[in-house]
């Protein structure tokens, strides 16, 4: 949860599965009074934390096509967009975030 100046400025939602490498952004939610002023991406950041500490190589989140707000957030902080045909059939994009780099030697 967020808030900015002792108010309720928006939430997260994040679902792991046991052994599961992948942390799913289920819900995010930001207040129209704090929308573009970083709230959205300063949860995922937070969000980030915890699903590393529980060793999830990535974070995942699908989101309405319609909703173009919140994936921009998003892509702000980071996010890909998956080449999914049949998730776009449903109106629906997923976008995913690598939590640790690849070094290459």
């Amino acid at each position: 949860m967020a808030t900015q100046e002792r108010m309720f400025a928006g939430y997260a939602l994040v679902l792991f599965r046991p052994r599961s490498p992948i942390a799913r952004l289920y819900s995010l939610a930001v207040t129209d009074p704090a929308a573009r002023r970083g709230v959205g991406v300063g949860l995922i950041s937070a969000v980030e934390g915890i699903a590393r500490r529980r060793r999830c190589k990535v974070l995942r989140i699908d989101i309405p096509q319609k909703h173009a707000a919140g994936a921009a957030c998003c892509r702000k902080a980071g996010f890909q967009e998956l080449d999914d045909a049949a998730r776009r059939k449903k109106g629906m994009i997923q976008l995913e975030k690598p939590l640790y780099k690849i070094v290459r030697s």
